[in-house]
């Protein structure tokens, strides 16, 4: 129960330092009882087993819009499907500037597979950290989003535009029941000026904040099938027509594939910005290019290619027709994926045996959200005042979110956990015991509740 404790002096710290940050406000918040208010919420949102699929969101969305009506936040629950759906939560502003959106999903990927040492649904507490499936990806930003609505509500903060939650279903899934079903049913609902949304990291060098990455965009998924045919048959008699061998074959030539890399704009900030003062990055600006040996680096500067699932026989002693793999792709924003494929394909040597298969879909180049809105400044600002040495650089997502579809409809949107991240904690999205550092989280509150303020705050405008 180590994180719970708050040394007096960093209390002490903290008040002095929102004193600066926050003049207009009398008094200020109680921040131990806001903590232990949003990390209740987060233990509450973990315990709802909203794997991905089927997703089943809709008893933490009816939770969560109960404690928020509570607080007197107006909530509407839209849902998308049996047990399926998404949440916009709204502190209401004086008009006189446009909305700011806080994003976030409460859907999570499976465990199914993985060694957990903590039960994966049950946010236990250890040693200052909080594990569970989604502490990071995303229900942390959940929580702390509807943490910072309650303290608006509480703390009676005169916004001059509205402040909204939004909530949403089947992230993890592309988002067909989430933020591609609101933007067909209920764009109205979704009108801002602009959002903040998971993507992004604060990043965390041996316990000090090195960065912020702020993604301004982010890299576009595609599967594709690979499929290799061959003679069935009884496997006690092996042919030299083996579908598996030809597939490892396949397999074996794109893991030996070098990839070409480029640099999209707000990637080839992020490097000029990191590399002086980063020993396992080289920027060349002249050829334009970044050497390094860290993988989340070399992933934002080229297309990427991995198999992830393998499907052969259905028993041990029948010799396949087919073997097949899905082949999980991230293309930077820019690329053509016709021209990706191709080559792709040309590595494998297709021929009729062997076949490469994507859904092809016709989409307008994913937009880059600027660097110059009142969003992207004021994030600049708070990061300043919480960590005055940080970088603060503009960055792309490796990773498909929701920030994409926003951004399609009009929405700039920045990628952001507001909560430290180390690498190793980092390194667990998606993987066993995720968990977040309480101290961190409570961080993040502050942040997140600061950066509200800083944007949306009527007493701010004036």
């Amino acid at each position: 129960m180590g994180g719970f404790y708050i040394c007096p002096a960093v209390c002490l710290a903290v008040t002095l330092l929102l004193a600066v940050i926050i003049p207009s406000q009398a008094d200020e918040p109680d921040w131990v009882d806001y903590q232990n208010l949003s990390l209740d919420i987060l233990s509450h949102l973990i315990r709802f087993d909203t794997t991905n699929p089927p997703g089943n969101e809709l008893p933490l969305m009816k939770y969560l819009s109960r404690r928020l009506k509570k607080e007197g936040v107006h909530c509407e629950i839209f849902k998308s499907d049996l047990n399926r759906a998404n949440l916009i939560a709204r502190c209401k502003g004086d008009g006189s500037q446009g909305a700011f959106m806080i994003a976030a999903h409460a859907d999570v990927v499976s465990v199914e597979g993985q060694k957990w040492n903590y039960p994966p649904f049950e946010a236990v507490i250890d040693d200052g950290y909080i594990y569970g499936r989604g502490a990071m990806d995303d229900k942390g930003m959940l929580a702390l989003g509807a943490a910072v609505l309650i303290m608006l509500k509480r703390e009676k903060i005169p916004l001059s535009g509205d402040v909204i939650l939004l909530v949403t279903a089947d992230e993890e899934a592309g988002g067909g029941k989430g933020i591609q079903w609101m933007l067909r049913r209920h764009p109205d609902k979704l009108k801002a000026d602009f959002a903040l949304n998971e993507g992004g990291r604060i990043y965390m060098n041996s316990d000090t904040v090195q960065y912020a990455g702020i993604a301004t965009n982010e890299k576009v998924t595609y599967n594709a099938r690979l499929t290799a045919s061959g003679h069935p048959g009884h496997s006690s008699v092996p042919n030299e027509y083996n579908a598996v061998y030809r597939l490892a074959g396949a397999l074996k030539a794109l893991e030996e594939a070098e990839m070409p890399g480029h640099l999209i704009p707000p990637a080839r900030e992020f490097f000029a910005g990191l590399a002086p003062f980063e020993p396992n990055i080289r920027y060349d600006p002249v050829r334009d290019e970044v050497t390094t040996s860290i993988r989340r680096y070399n992933a934002m500067t080229k297309d990427t290619f991995i198999p992830t699932m393998l499907q052969a026989s259905v028993k041990n002693n029948i010799l396949p027709e087919k073997a097949e793999a899905v082949i999980n792709c991230r293309l930077l924003p820019d690329s053509d994926p016709e021209v990706f494929f191709q080559y792709l394909r040309e590595i494998i040597n297709e021929d009729s045996i062997l076949q490469l298969d994507y859904i092809r879909r016709r989409e307008p180049q994913m937009p880059t959200s600027p660097t110059t809105s009142d969003l992207y400044l004021a994030i600049r600002e708070t990061v300043s005042r919480f960590w005055p040495n940080a970088l603060c650089l503009p960055s792309i997502s490796t990773g498909s979110t929701d920030s994409g579809k926003l951004r399609k409809a009009g929405i700039p949107t920045y990628g952001l956990l507001p909560f430290p991240l180390s690498s190793e904690d980092s390194g667990r999205m998606h993987g066993p015991d995720e968990r977040l550092k309480i101290e961190d989280y409570y961080t993040g509150l502050r942040f997140l509740y600061q950066l509200t303020i800083e944007i949306a705050a009527a007493s701010e405008k004036e």
